[in-house]
């Protein structure tokens, strides 16, 4: 089985200046069987457990309360995901923002594939 990690790099306000690096591996976590079967999920608290969910908290320094993941899957491989991290008014992601991100996923997916015909 392959080593799944994740990178998040932190810049800048400005969006220019790489800050930090940070990268954790996700062996533990329910993500490579999310990522590996192309399976969206909506982390609520009881999910706050998952070593994903602390990770991420680590990295940003702040609680997380909800979390919206969909994978990206190119040419029907899993390459990368969305990832939403805590609703402004609510603490957590609906059908209806899954639905969306859903929808987003694919046009990103369209694109990249256009890109590598």
């Amino acid at each position: 089985s392959e080593d799944v990690t994740i990178t998040i790099d932190f810049y800048d306000k400005d969006g220019k200046k790489l800050k930090k690096r940070h990268s954790f591996p996700l062996e533990g976590t329910s993500l490579p069987r999310l990522i590996n079967h192309k399976v969206p999920h909506i982390f609520t608290e009881r999910d706050t457990n998952d070593p994903f969910v602390q990770e991420l908290e680590e990295a940003f320094g702040f609680k997380i309360d909800g979390l919206l993941f969909v994978p990206v899957s190119i040419f029907h491989q899993p390459k990368a995901a969305l990832v939403l991290i805590n609703k402004l008014y609510r603490n957590e992601f609906s059908e209806s923002d899954l639905a969306f991100m859903l929808l987003a996923a694919q046009k990103i997916s369209f694109q990249m594939e256009k890109i590598f015909i």
